[in-house]
This record gives structure tokens, C-alpha cells and sequence, in this order.
């Protein structure tokens, strides 16, 4: 409809972290903001390379986007890499799509040891009682984190708070 009034409309969606730099470049072009747009991206790779969050140990993680039907991310994914950065492992590195459909009975058998689902209405004890979960780590030692203890737009959104989404996925993956 924008364009329809004669407004320029540029589409834009990173969904990586190279691209999401990139993306910021571009929109700073866009609306004559080109420094400031630099010194953000430049920002946000000085902050990435500075985080050296890479324990040998890293708790293995399940990332729970959606429940109905059960999603979770790949490595290749925007919010795979940020796991990777706060350091974690996800559990499904390598999926056909970075966003993808995944059984409840693959989720039992990776057994992640932390549970973090992204979306509004889901519990702890929701998760806990799923059928055949409770064998898996991260409910026996109740490492499951819903919306309550991370912001979901910290780290769905590809944006310059990822920053503040990488910290905050380090400090629920390793309670500090």
C-alpha cells in the first residue's frame, strides 16, 4: 500500500549475523545515516568478537520456538548462531530448514541439558509433563526457562539488542 502512495519500500531480513550487519549498512545508506550506521555495526561485531563465552563444556541445548507443532532452530539459524555465541550447543545443529518441525520422541533422544522455549503461554510444569520428557537432563535438573527468565525479543529479533540477548542467553545457560 506504501508503495501505492509513491513511498520507497526496501524489504529487509537478516537472518544471519553477517547479514544483520550488513542490513544495518544499508538502512544507514537509506536514510543518510551512514556513520552512525557503521559505528552500530561496527558495535555489535566488536561486541561479538569480544564475548569469549568458549567454555569446553558447552550444556546442550534445546530451543523451543513453538510447541504446537513442536519447532526448534539449526545452527545455520539466526538464533542458532546467538546459542553458539552465549555458549551453548544446540542440540539440532543441522536441520532440512533453519526453523524447523522436530518430534517430541527426537527431543527425548538428543536429551538436552537445558530446555529454553520463546513463546508465550508455555510453563515449566507444561513441559515437565509431557509424555516420556521426563527422562530427559534438563528436567530432572529443572533447567527449563520460559519467557519469565528471557526476553524473547532479545533473541528472536534480529536486531542491535542481540547483544543483550547473547549476554542473556549466557547467563540463564550458565545461571550466573
Amino acid at each position: 500500500k506504501l508503495q501505492h502512495f509513491g513511498f520507497k519500500v526496501v524489504q529487509i531480513y537478516p537472518n544471519d549475523l553477517k547479514s544483520l550487519e550488513s542490513s544495518i549498512t544499508e538502512i544507514g545508506n537509506l536514510i543518510d545515516r551512514k556513520e552512525k550506521a557503521d559505528s552500530l555495526s561496527n558495535y555489535i561485531t566488536e561486541s561479538i568478537n569480544n564475548f569469549g563465552y568458549n567454555q569446553k563444556n558447552r550444556p546442550r541445548i534445546f530451543l523451543e520456538i513453538y510447541g504446537n507443532p513442536l519447532m526448534t532452530v539449526s545452527d545455520n539459524s539466526f538464533v542458532g548462531q546467538l546459542i553458539k555465541l552465549a555458549g551453548g550447543e544446540n542440540v539440532f545443529p543441522k536441520l532440512p530448514r533453519d526453523y524447523c518441525r522436530i518430534s517430541s520422541e527426537k527431543v527425548i533422544a538428543v536429551n538436552p541439558d537445558i530446555i529454553i522455549t520463546t513463546y508465550p503461554g508455555i510453563t515449566s510444569k507444561y513441559i515437565k509433563r509431557r509424555m516420556g520428557w521426563s527422562s530427559i537432563n534438563a528436567i530432572k535438573n529443572n533447567r527449563i526457562y520460559t519467557i519469565k527468565n528471557i526476553n524473547p525479543d532479545l533473541i528472536l529479533r534480529a536486531g542491535p539488542r542481540i547483544i543483550d540477548g547473547i549476554k542473556a542467553l549466557h547467563k540463564v545457560i550458565y545461571e550466573k
